[in-house]
């Protein structure tokens, strides 16, 4: 008899350990303590893994499931920036959080989603999240890994989306980007000459344009803000145009340039999600620059010491770009041992060309690769390119 009990009991721990393991999902309260939780922790794991900013909105539906533990299907609004931000737009997604027998959470997944109208605060149907046909992926453009450095350049490698990387290029205060396929080709966009030739940055993240094919996010565009100086009217301003660029087996280019307005990132969603069939734009004559554009900014020398006076023969040029414009610190040699006295002046810069007035003197000259031509009255003479190196650490 005793041996029946047990039986019984321990078949009935069975059974009712088997209705656990088969129950659905019903739908939950989104403002239990443990759905929050729930939530809560899907947001740091999907950051954590992601390594940009991201907050909850709000949790817009809640499921649980109870199986050796419980399963929570969430449908929640989330931001790609910190909660203090409240500039960044939001976007859906679904996640799936399993919490253990043991109150431990795992995110299962995340998936961008539709979550729909929702009922009155804390009633939710309990209807499947249906995923969205073209839905948009955040990556960060501010922790990249450096891969070059310049005098007045730099090259970062950004995380993207299904296979596809991003490249910040940054030369004579402009910056670009090039969109590197799983293939390991890569694709300039070159906003410094489609967007605006202006000094230029862009902003902290890309916006990915993307569809779901067996189970994999497949980018069709990418959204980058780009802010560029405009100096045209009394007072120099910045604008903040929003790049798009389609990405097609056959091309990757920008086809739109967004200007600032109200209802400017709902316009580059979709252009982005129209431009497939689109043509690339084109650089206006005007704006063109090689690619990448000829750094400016830079330390050109040429100095020699008379064989029998002893004396320092030459100049140095230090073009650097501040505020908007450049200037330069200008020590042109005119005898003597020591380091000629340093001028601080302005350059009017025209492309590749260059002017400043420098004590009573005008110069003019071109910056190239090697360095900088440099013309005034007397003549001319080609400044080498230097290092930073080689005038900083040489300072007192």
């Amino acid at each position: 008899m005793a041996a029946l009990a047990l039986s019984l009991a321990f078949g009935s721990v069975i059974v009712a350990e088997a209705q656990i393991r088969v129950g659905g999902y019903k739908a939950a309260d989104t403002n239990d303590a443990e759905v929050v939780e729930a939530a809560e922790f899907a947001v740091e794991a999907r950051k954590e893994n992601e390594g940009g900013p991201l907050s909850l909105v709000s949790i817009k539906r809640a499921e649980r499931q109870s199986v050796a533990g419980v399963n929570y299907r969430l449908c929640l609004e989330v931001k790609a920036a910190d909660e203090t931000d409240a500039g960044e737009d939001s976007q859906h997604v679904s996640a799936v959080v399993f919490r253990s027998l043991q109150k431990k959470f795992t995110l299962r997944s995340w998936e961008d989603a539709d979550c729909g109208e929702t009922g009155s605060e804390g009633n939710h149907s309990s209807a499947s999240l249906s995923p969205a046909a073209v839905t948009s992926l955040y990556t960060s453009l501010s922790k990249c890994k450096t891969v070059s450095t310049g005098v007045v350049s730099a090259t970062q490698v950004c995380t993207g989306v299904g296979g596809y990387k991003l490249r910040l290029e940054y030369a004579d205060a402009r910056e670009s980007i090039t969109v590197v396929s799983p293939n390991g080709k890569k694709h300039p966009l070159e906003f410094w000459n489609v967007i605006s030739n202006a000094f230029s940055h862009v902003g902290e993240k890309a916006e990915w344009r993307v569809t779901r094919k067996k189970g994999r996010n497949m980018p069709i565009a990418v959204i980058v803000r780009f802010n560029a100086n405009d100096n045209s009217g009394d007072t120099p301003k910045q604008i903040s145009y929003l790049a798009v660029a389609k990405i097609t087996p056959e091309k990757i280019c920008v086809t739109d340039k967004i200007a600032p307005s109200s209802t400017a990132n709902q316009e580059a969603r979709d252009a982005a999600d129209a431009s497939a069939d689109k043509p690339c734009v084109e650089p206006p004559a005007s704006n063109h620059y090689s690619q990448p554009p000829v750094n400016i900014g830079g330390i050109y020398e040429k100095f020699t010491v008379g064989r029998g006076s002893g004396d320092l023969e030459g100049m140095r040029v230090v073009i650097v770009a501040a505020g908007g414009n450049y200037h330069a610190i200008v020590q042109n040699a005119q005898g003597g041992a020591e380091d000629p006295q340093p001028e601080f002046v302005q350059v009017t810069v025209n492309g590749a060309n260059v002017e400043f007035t420098a004590g009573s003197e005008k110069f003019s000259g071109r910056v190239t690769t090697a360095g900088l031509t440099i013309r005034d009255s007397s003549g001319s003479q080609l400044l080498r390119r230097k290092p930073c190196a080689s005038y900083f650490a040489s300072r007192p």
